[in-house]
């Protein structure tokens, strides 16, 4: 409080809590309330309950039923905590997976996903030698230019990529960064024909990287777990070896999350 008015963004947080418990309040399990229960419940004013839960809906966060007009979870909350659960069992999984392809190799490794057209890392294991790594946990880099990105990518039909290439946009970050929709494309192609991606100083000058893919039970690409090195320290032979090695532990860690490839078949690997 400064001069008898309050702190900036005091309000916004005000709302934002308030916000919060109506749909904490929506997410109770007790099903579709009206705007009066959830103003009681809530502590608030109808007007206020009303005006929250009007940019709730327009989020998405909420739906209204046009019947009743009672309130509801959305979509896209219901997405979210779908996400979260997804990601949850990934780094459960993963741990036993991550740990024992770094006793294996040496090397360091990583294991990310796909949110809102960008890669996300969700966890990451060092090697004893292995260079330190440039990402770090919660820390999103492009779809475009590396390893994981183009694996994550290789999961999407190629109009999704299209509109994600479109939304984010195609930085060059070094010249060998792929700045080109078609060329992105036809290099995907290789890529699920491979079964592995491969970032060739692309990101960063100086820096390799190779990605595998993680699959679900249904057989979707879900995650990518990849290796870093540098272009002095990565030989051809490294670089096989460390593919190999990387294939595995996403074959691995798809079986630990249902994968079973005479089940789904093995489209699109």
């Amino acid at each position: 409080m400064r001069n008898g008015h309050p702190a900036p963004g005091l309000n916004g947080a005000r709302a934002l809590e308030k916000g919060v418990r109506l749909l904490l309040l929506l997410a109770s399990g007790d099903g579709p309330q009206p705007l009066s229960t959830l103003a009681r419940r809530g502590g608030l004013p109808p007007s206020t309950a009303h005006r929250l839960l009007a940019t709730l809906v327009r989020l998405g966060v909420v739906e209204q039923e046009p019947e009743t007009r009672r309130y509801r979870i959305g979509p896209r909350t219901v997405a979210f905590a779908a996400d979260v659960l997804q990601q949850t069992d990934l780094t459960r999984e993963a741990a036993a997976v991550l740990h024992a392809y770094v006793r294996e190799t040496g090397e360091a490794i990583s294991l990310a996903t796909l949110q809102d057209g960008e890669v996300v890392l969700l966890e990451q294991v060092r090697g004893v030698d292995a260079p330190r790594l440039f990402l770090h946990i919660g820390r999103r880099a492009p779809l475009h230019s590396t390893a994981l990105g183009k694996v994550l990518a290789a999961g999407l039909p190629d109009e999704e990529v299209r509109r994600l290439l479109g939304q984010h946009g195609m930085t060059r970050l070094t010249p060998r960064t792929i700045t080109s929709p078609r060329r992105f494309l036809e290099h995907l192609a290789a890529v699920r024909r491979l079964g592995y991606a491969l970032d060739d100083e692309e990101t960063v000058q100086g820096a390799r990287c190779l990605a595998a893919p993680v699959r679900d039970h249904r057989g979707r690409v879900v995650a990518a777990l990849s290796s870093s090195g540098s272009t002095g320290a990565w030989s051809a032979e490294r670089m096989a070896v460390v593919r190999e090695a990387l294939r595995r532990a996403g074959d691995r860690l798809s079986a630990r999350l249902g994968y079973r490839p005479e089940a789904v078949g093995t489209a699109g690997r």
